[in-house]
């Protein structure tokens, strides 16, 4: 099996392994998301200019308030206009549904509504992965962002919260349609609207841009752990049962977000790799885990 450890890398293959991804993400049916989405992740976590790149888009990112400003407008869906931006917002909006924080399904039917998943995925993919795959490519290129007439123009909502300028997407309409947010598109922070966003099944902790990274990447390591633990026949039921008791605990710590949490679970788990003979065969993963565990503190 090929850890993502062996292919840490400069080249320009790992770039367009990130457009490959992306193209198979847009061009999937709904019944691979889930492996899709974890695939585009790991070619960003694998590739040390595209990490860097996420990196310092997401510094002083805000996604739990891009997340309200984005959705809750009776299936209508705001991408934001900056390119750092809709990067940084594309970005965590896969970390969550790839981690379950968000549930795929609810979100595109809330979001994306149309006659059947496959569709509503399409709409998603082509209305968002898209722009976020060109928005990564001209940031990569070092190209500058676009000006319009209308890119310092700022939208008022009712109660007086100033909101920037985003993309309109219609879920019906085709991937090229955009729109900007007029006044008849306003967001209103209304109490009605506070109230649907309290009701929501998620509210993600705000993150900074280095959590968000290091969250992912222990995710990623994880399930390089599950795939060799799994297929190991070198140590009998009760230990493969115990270990991966350990790492689904160091699982939802992750996805909690929960940094003591995760250093506890971690220590289990390194506890019981280390007593069943894993020491060798992960050591790349343990050593990787160890230095970001360090860094969450």
């Amino acid at each position: 099996m090929r850890s993502i450890f062996d292919v840490m890398s400069d080249s320009d293959t790992l770039i367009l392994e990130f457009d490959r991804a992306c193209d198979n993400l847009i061009l999937s049916k709904y019944i691979l998301a889930d492996k899709r989405i974890s695939d585009l992740l790991k070619v960003i976590a694998s590739s040390k200019k595209l990490y860097s790149l996420i990196k310092g888009v997401l510094r002083g990112f805000d996604f739990v308030e891009e997340y309200k400003l984005a959705t809750g407008r009776n299936g209508q869906f705001f991408l934001p206009k900056s390119r750092k931006k809709l990067i940084s917002f594309v970005f965590c909006l896969l970390y969550y549904i790839d981690t379950n924080a968000i549930e795929l399904s609810d979100f595109l039917k809330d979001n994306f509504a149309s006659s059947n998943v496959n569709m509503e995925f399409s709409n998603f993919t082509s209305q968002v992965i898209l722009p976020f795959r060109h928005a990564v490519g001209r940031e990569f290129l070092g190209e500058p962002e676009e000006k319009s007439p209308r890119d310092d123009f700022e939208v008022l909502s009712g109660n007086g919260v100033k909101i920037e300028e985003r993309m309109f997407l219609d879920p019906g309409a085709a991937p090229k349609t955009e729109h900007f947010v007029d006044s008849e598109f306003e967001i209103e922070m209304s109490n009605d609207m506070n109230t649907q966003q309290n009701s929501n099944k998620i509210q993600p902790t705000k993150l900074t841009h280095e959590h968000l990274i290091y969250f992912e990447s222990l995710y990623l390591y994880s399930q390089d752990i599950l795939a060799i633990v799994s297929s190991s026949n070198d140590i009998n039921l009760a230990e493969k049962n115990t270990i991966l008791l350990e790492l689904k605990n160091f699982e939802n710590a992750i996805k909690m977000q929960q940094v003591n949490s995760i250093s506890l679970t971690y220590k289990a788990l390194r506890s019981a790799l280390i007593w069943s003979g894993f020491n060798d065969s992960l050591s790349k993963q343990l050593t990787e885990i160890d230095h970001i565990v360090r860094e969450l503190h």
